[in-house]
């Protein structure tokens, strides 16, 4: 049986708190009175950089960081090994929540999201013989995934908050790497629905949009409302 909780903060918490709030959370929903197969918990954050492997050195984990987070002495980078598209996904987990779901879970895996999309989109991208991009929206965040020439031309998370920023960092993506707007496919998951302000302003602009739908491995019970699920927790499994 499948079941599916959440819950979403409106307002920024401190990330000490977070420990706290999330072993709350399981007690709340009895979550260890059950068995599980496998555990794996998603970092999702903006703390991470993709290296490609002709470039990976595991010495040098801090230098690929430096630039898009500031390093604490204690922060440990995690790598993720994409080997489809041979690159290491370096990031800073939330170490102190690792520490704390080990008191609940003996054993557990985790990834950043970045990997979880990846993992997802390129088996689909590599089946096509057009350039593609996907934007996974999710709150205040867009996830853009951009494919050129069947390779993987840019993964970069941005902050949005409104109609008017998404579609202009979607349209600086594309001048960047030279793809016209008028000819280039994108599709759009997560948190956007068709005539949204968020559709509708892309629409304006970008010519050929669609709606991405994962496959997924589940089967709901029709009680589950599967929109307000958490879509990487469903893809990176």
């Amino acid at each position: 049986m499948i079941q599916s909780q959440q819950i979403q903060y409106y307002q920024p918490i401190a990330l000490s708190h977070l420990p706290e709030e999330l072993l709350n959370f399981l007690d709340k929903h009895q979550v260890m009175n059950h068995n599980y197969q496998q555990v794996l918990v998603v970092h999702n954050n903006p703390w991470f950089s993709l290296v490609p492997s002709s470039l990976y050195d595991p010495n040098c984990l801090g230098d690929y960081l430096k630039y898009n987070a500031a390093l604490l002495a204690d922060d440990n980078p995690a790598i993720d090994y994409l080997v489809d598209l041979d690159i290491h996904s370096v990031y800073i987990p939330f170490t102190h929540v690792n520490n704390a779901l080990l008191d609940r879970f003996s054993t557990f895996d985790f990834i950043h999201h970045s990997s979880a999309l990846l993992k997802k989109l390129y088996p689909v991208q590599k089946q096509l013989n057009s350039d593609k991009a996907y934007a996974y929206i999710e709150g205040h965040s867009m996830s853009l995934s951009i494919f050129k020439d069947k390779k993987l031309a840019l993964f970069n998370v941005f902050e949005i908050q409104n109609p008017d920023e998404l579609l202009y960092y979607l349209l600086f993506s594309f001048e960047q790497l030279a793809l016209d707007p008028e000819i280039i496919n994108l599709d759009l998951f997560g948190a956007i629905n068709v005539n949204d302000a968020n559709h509708k302003r892309i629409c304006e602009f970008v010519k050929n949009v669609h709606f991405y739908i994962p496959e997924l491995p589940y089967q709901f019970n029709s009680s589950i409302n599967v929109d307000q699920i958490e879509l990487i927790s469903l893809i990176a499994q």
